[in-house]
């Protein structure tokens, strides 16, 4: 919010990656170069708009049940996969979800992503205990 006023504004930056495109086009204010590049990177991604993400979330209050549900539902989604045929959709996870740890409850988190992830959905039962997301806004 800085260089509102009449005496403009200062920002600075720490950053590994200072030649990275975000870090270039938001210091030169290339609001039209970071809009081209980040389209380009979605699209061959196949990140919204051009494809679809599912964000596929599992709490429990035990660590280890936690962990074990995940490894077996995205076995299971894998699996469904393999044998449906779905090959343009991947499966990211299981994985810790960040917080790991949120209000006494685990969490871990499986991202499916692809041009129509929701159609694996559609052939395997979601087991009681996850949430899903369609194109989250974040996936934390």
């Amino acid at each position: 919010r800085t260089g509102r006023g009449p005496l403009g504004g200062q920002v600075i930056v720490q950053t590994y990656s200072p030649n990275h495109y975000t870090v270039t086009a938001a210091s030169a204010q290339d609001y039209n170069a970071f809009y081209r590049k980040e389209m380009s990177y979605r699209e061959e991604q196949e990140l919204p708009p051009f494809g679809r993400l599912v964000h596929l979330v599992y709490l429990h209050t035990n660590e280890d049940r936690c962990h074990q549900e995940a490894l077996r539902f995205g076995g299971e989604l894998k699996r469904q996969r393999d044998v449906w045929g779905f090959t343009g959709v991947d499966i990211l996870g299981p994985a810790p979800a960040y917080p790991t740890r949120l209000r006494g409850h685990y969490r871990w988190h499986i991202i499916l992503r692809g041009r129509d992830p929701g159609s694996l959905l559609g052939k395997t039962p979601i087991p009681q205990g996850w949430t899903v997301d369609i194109d989250p806004m974040s996936v934390t």
